[in-house]
């Protein structure tokens, strides 16, 4: 009776309830991985198809817009707002911005493109809005390496001078629009019709983003309301990694970052809720 009383070894209970959770957590996050791999590779050969001229395409768009609009200011005689070449200044603006444009419209319909997969239970909409996600955010990179050694072989433009910050705006944008990609993906998925309305509010930002100004050129009333607009913070953070002079007085990397990780977890939480109102009707 008296061995019904013996004390209980919490530390030894503890260890193997830690060990348990670990191997869990390793399984399941090996296995996801492996999803988004595979999720991922597919929809870089439905995007590009098989052949690497598929990638180039991916280009067009933000060239098309950058030569667009540098002979439309050389044509108005309208000088670079930093630097001296046009190219260079809407290149860092457009790449900033269609970074985020083209991730949230990516995760917009992944739930669509992908619905005979998530008949299976291994594939879950999360990773579907991830590899979406990431496949975008690593041809922004490779969109950034071309197009400015594009523009460094043909007008001998300079690199730029800290790739750092580039890369940090870039990933930043691409979580915000991963984020925005993913709250309307979930929203879609109870109103149909709200992907269309959301590209309409949406199209504003465009010009509100600082991809054809520099916010020192504005007043400053209007300076203080458009900064309220995280794509600026992104644009600037990716004009400060490129001009070795540019000090931007409006640019704050922490409310940029602050946004696209509340943005984040709000994403997160509202595809978790979705997921689980799903398995419980069914």
């Amino acid at each position: 009776m008296a061995e019904l009383w013996q004390p209980m070894d919490w530390g030894r209970v503890a260890a193997a309830r830690m060990g348990e959770f670990v191997t869990g957590f390793v399984s399941s996050a090996t296995i996801q991985f492996r999803v988004v791999a595979a999720l991922m590779l597919r929809e870089s050969r439905t995007r590009f198809g098989k052949s690497q001229v598929g990638y180039l395409w991916s280009l067009a768009e933000p060239i098309a817009v950058v030569l667009t609009f540098s002979a439309l200011f050389r044509a108005l005689n309208h000088p670079a707002p930093i630097g001296s070449s046009l190219p260079v200044f809407f290149a860092t603006g457009m790449l900033a911005y269609h970074n985020y444009r083209r991730t949230a419209s990516f995760c917009s319909n992944a739930f669509t493109a992908n619905e005979a997969l998530l008949t299976f239970p291994i594939v879950q909409q999360v990773d579907t809005l991830i590899s979406r996600g990431l496949l975008e955010f690593f041809t922004s990179i490779l969109s950034l390496l071309l197009i400015f050694g594009a523009l460094h072989l043909v007008w001998e433009v300079a690199l730029p001078v800290d790739v750092g910050p580039m890369v940090l705006a870039l990933a930043a944008l691409s979580i915000i629009g991963f984020a925005h990609g993913s709250i309307t993906a979930v929203v879609g998925h109870y109103f149909p019709s709200w992907p269309r309305f959301d590209e309409l509010l949406s199209r504003p930002l465009f010009f509100v983003s600082g991809i054809f100004f520099v916010p020192s050129a504005l007043p400053p009333s209007v300076r203080s309301i458009v900064s309220w607009n995280p794509l600026l913070h992104g644009v600037e953070l990716m004009r400060s990694g490129y001009y070795p002079h540019y000090r931007s007085d409006t640019l704050d990397v922490g409310y940029l970052l602050g946004v696209a990780g509340v943005l984040l977890l709000v994403s997160l939480s509202a595809e978790r809720v979705m997921r689980l109102r799903s398995e419980r009707d069914n």
